[in-house]
């Protein structure tokens, strides 16, 4: 790598976009296997880290852009991969640990004049990407799971890489810049915030069933238990999480803990 500086020379912006993936069950993954990927998807970007770092530093001047995911920021869903599963562990671990390393980086180096900041892609019409999103059942459901209803443009990523290379973002750094069209936004809560539902309902149910009202206390009761249900038979989790079926669970057990109040 030493070579490689003194044939480069000092640079403003480093973006460390190679990575690799390799899929295997937790159980089946193999220490060769984990250790390439850790190799180029963490070690590479901390080597020319600190490779180019020093003459970016006595510039007063610089950008890195690590090339994350958006399973650095969050765990990976297996309805939403039919036929494909999201059994990769070490790439999982290393789209984490790049994100660990872009923080500890951008405080180290704050106060220089350069910016460390990771970006993480969703899902995207790329080349290397085209063999899992050709039209078909995947694309479809990828589709259907994001917000706006599509993958990513190879432009949309660009736009945004430019945008944290720019002089504009001189006051970012440290950050792990999502472009994933909001698949993120649905990756944890709509789920989490139905159980929650269910669980205070069933709460508010049996405080009004044991000590209030009886007849109230198991109407709250019963929805929270189908409310709690619901949210654990997959067929229906799809429905559950977007538009009309969430708000009907959410609506019913509102009702429920709103009558076991006023009863």
């Amino acid at each position: 790598m030493v070579a490689l500086a003194g044939r480069v020379g000092a640079i403003d912006i480093l973006v460390n976009s190679s990575g690799l993936s390799h899929r295997a069950p937790w159980w089946e993954e193999q220490s060769v296997d984990w250790k390439r990927i850790m190799t180029l998807n963490v070690e590479a970007p901390f080597w020319l880290s600190q490779l180019f770092l020093p003459k970016m530093i006595e510039n007063k001047w610089g950008r890195i852009i690590n090339i994350s995911s958006i399973y650095g920021v969050v765990a990976g869903d297996e309805r939403r991969y039919p036929g494909l599963g999201v059994h990769m562990p070490s790439y999982f671990t290393s789209k984490h640990a790049l994100i660990g390393l872009t923080k500890f980086l951008a405080a180290q180096v704050a106060k220089s004049g350069v910016t460390v900041n990771a970006l993480c892609p969703g899902s995207f019409d790329s080349p290397a990407n085209r063999q899992y999103f050709s039209p078909g059942p995947l694309l479809d459901a990828v589709s259907e799971a994001t917000p706006m209803g599509r993958i990513g443009t190879d432009r949309e990523l660009r736009t945004a890489l430019l945008f944290l290379a720019a002089p504009g973002s001189s006051f970012i750094t440290g950050q792990a810049l999502v472009v994933d069209g909001g698949w993120t936004i649905w990756e944890v809560d709509d789920m989490t915030n139905i159980r929650l539902i269910g669980y205070t309902a069933l709460a508010v149910g049996l405080i009004n069933w044991r000590y209030i009202d009886f007849q109230a206390g198991s109407f709250a009761l019963v929805l929270g238990v189908l409310v709690l249900l619901g949210s654990l038979i997959k067929p229906i989790h799809a429905k559950i999480e977007k538009g009309a079926g969430f708000t009907i669970i959410a609506v019913l057990a509102a009702m429920a803990i709103i009558y076991s109040f006023l009863a």
